[in-house]
């Protein structure tokens, strides 16, 4: 297992076409997976960057841990915004500066990375905002997958 880095990074907003669901991050690959957004943003020819957005607007506390679960809107990036409808929703992650982490392997690895960001926050005096979110480059290879999470601060 690699070394983890954690720092301060400055976001630019990125786009994402979703659904709303409710998940916490241990049962966020299941809700992902049973999401139709991804056979709706294929068939209506959205230009996707090929990364994956897991985006938590509102998840202050221990919300993304624990149940009842928080809103959860996960989907693939796109390029540019698009006009809502009813089977699919477009929204962007905040820009401004953020506590981020990244690391290769399994998403089963993403609570001990989250833990340790919010630890690092805490023990070097930054506050978070409230909104989180994790990027994703997928890839048959767990070895080769990317997975990017990011806290907004205050």
């Amino acid at each position: 297992m690699e070394a983890l880095s954690i720092g301060i990074v400055d976001c630019a907003s990125r786009y994402l076409a979703f659904l709303p669901r409710f998940s916490t991050i241990h049962s966020l690959n299941a809700v992902a997976a049973a999401t139709p957004v991804w056979g709706t943003a294929q068939a209506r020819g959205l230009p996707r960057t090929g990364w994956i957005i897991g985006y938590f607007p509102d998840a202050t506390g221990e919300a993304i841990f624990e149940e009842p679960a928080p809103e959860l809107w996960i989907g693939p990036e796109v390029s540019a915004p698009f006009e809502d409808d009813l089977s699919l929703r477009c929204a962007s992650t905040p820009s401004g500066r953020a506590a981020f982490a990244s690391y290769r392997g399994v998403h089963e690895r993403s609570p001990e990375v989250h833990r340790a960001i919010r630890a690092w926050c805490e023990d070097n005096g930054h506050t978070l905002a409230g909104p989180i979110w994790e990027s994703y480059l997928w890839n048959p290879d767990p070895a080769l997958r990317v997975i990017e999470i990011y806290y907004l601060l205050a």
